[in-house]
């Protein structure tokens, strides 16, 4: 029996709730946002951290990181 893998999206919704990293392409550099995953929609996600709420377009996510419990 084959394993279904998971898509991106759908990784990234199972870690709605949950603290993470989000590493973002930014031109010709990579940077990151620190928050907690609250929604993932069509397009883009919603983190959000102690000072901001970000929406940050899935088109530019290259990975996201988690502290493994």
């Amino acid at each position: 029996m084959k394993a279904k893998s998971l898509t991106f999206k759908k990784q990234l919704n199972r870690q709605t709730g949950e603290f993470i990293m989000v590493l973002i392409n930014s031109g010709e550099n990579c940077c990151y946002q620190k928050g907690i995953l609250c929604d993932v929609q069509e397009d883009y996600l919603v983190l959000v951290n102690q000072k901001t709420k970000s929406e940050i377009p899935l088109s530019a996510v290259v990975a996201f990181k988690k502290n493994a419990n």
